[in-house]
Formats: structure tokens, sequence, C-alpha cells
């Protein structure tokens, strides 16, 4: 069989493994979350078949004789993206891989996610939940395929009331900074040598 052929039917293998995804069209970064890159390219890979964001609100319902339910709103929930990855041994370390996202996971460590340049949502996200699949091995047993699932679930340490958020998000123009400085120096030179109470 000649050398060309054999190529051209180990390439096909892998691209079916990838769900036909075109990797060698394919070579830069899809998307991150902390170490982990997803990407598509013919040296290191770890690919994002799909991902849903589950986003939802919270309602309490207050029951009434003889009436219908009222129904209060009481803010939103945290939202939910579930993710399924696909690691090809032949271009992914995929022990290393199955390491760090366990790590994330066991360890409660939360981090952006970055999907197409775009970070999902103003929080961090961490793995509520990692399961995966050995779906191919080596004759020694090793993972060759693992399809593996991730769900992560917004991660928020610390309430911003909405005001000082919006705040946050405008910034502080050149001529509010100026004044602000201006103000810090004149309070300065008024405690020189005094006390702070």
């Amino acid at each position: 069989m000649p050398l060309k052929t054999l190529a051209n039917a180990a390439k096909n293998k892998v691209r079916d493994y990838l769900d036909d995804f075109d990797y060698l069209a394919e070579m830069g970064s899809i998307g991150t979350y902390g170490d982990i890159i997803f990407k598509i390219s013919s040296i290191d890979l770890i690919s994002p078949e799909s991902y849903d964001v589950a986003i939802s609100s919270k309602v309490k319902k207050h029951q009434i004789i003889n009436n219908p339910d009222i129904t209060e709103f009481q803010g939103r929930n945290l939202r939910k993206i579930s993710l399924p990855i696909k690691l090809v041994g032949t271009l992914t370390n995929i022990n290393k891989s199955i390491s760090t996202l366990t790590n994330y996971t066991e360890e409660g460590i939360d981090k952006p996610f970055i999907f197409g340049g775009e970070k999902i949502g103003d929080n961090n996200y961490r793995i509520e939940n990692f399961k995966y699949t050995v779906a191919k091995t080596d004759v020694f047993g090793a993972p060759l395929v693992v399809n593996a699932n991730l769900s992560l679930e917004e991660y928020i340490d610390e309430i911003i009331p909405k005001k000082e958020k919006e705040i946050q998000k405008k910034g502080v123009n050149s001529l509010q900074k100026d004044v602000i400085t201006s103000l810090n120096k004149v309070a300065i030179n008024n405690l020189k040598g005094g006390r702070l109470w």
C-alpha cells in the first residue's frame, strides 16, 4: 500500500474521532477554561463538540385559598454550562488533561470560561461535575480517545450592589480622576502632622 494512501487513511480515521472537524483548517485556540485550552490543531487537541448555557430565574409561589398562586420574582439563578469534550491521545496528553480537570473539580477552583474570544457571563465558573469515558485504548490499555462531560456552575464569591456594579462598568473619566487627585492632595496637606481621628 503506498505511503500516501496510508497517510490519507490515518487522517480520515482521526477526522472520524473529531466528529468531522477539519483540524487542519482550524489551527488556533477556540476557547479556554483556566489552563485548559480548547483547540483543534495537528499537535494539541481538546475538542469541544458543543456547549450549552442554562440561564434561569428564581420565583416563589404563594398559595392562596380559592385563588391562583401569586408568583414573586426573587432574582436569577447561577448560570450553568454543559460542555462535552473529546480528547485524542495522539494529539494531546490525555492523562495530564484529566489530572488538571480532576484537580479543578476536587479543589473547587473557579476560572473564567472563554469561547470564541468572548468571556461567557461576568463571573468565573467552577466545575460542578466532571465525568469521562475511555472510548478507545491501545494494546496496553492506555487511553487513545476519551469522551468527557463537564458541568460548570457560575461562581460568585462576593455580592456587588447593582449601583456599584454600574459605576465599575462605566469607570471613572479623566476629569473625575483629576478632581479626586486634587481633593486627595488637599486632604493629605491638611492632615500632615495631625491625627486621623
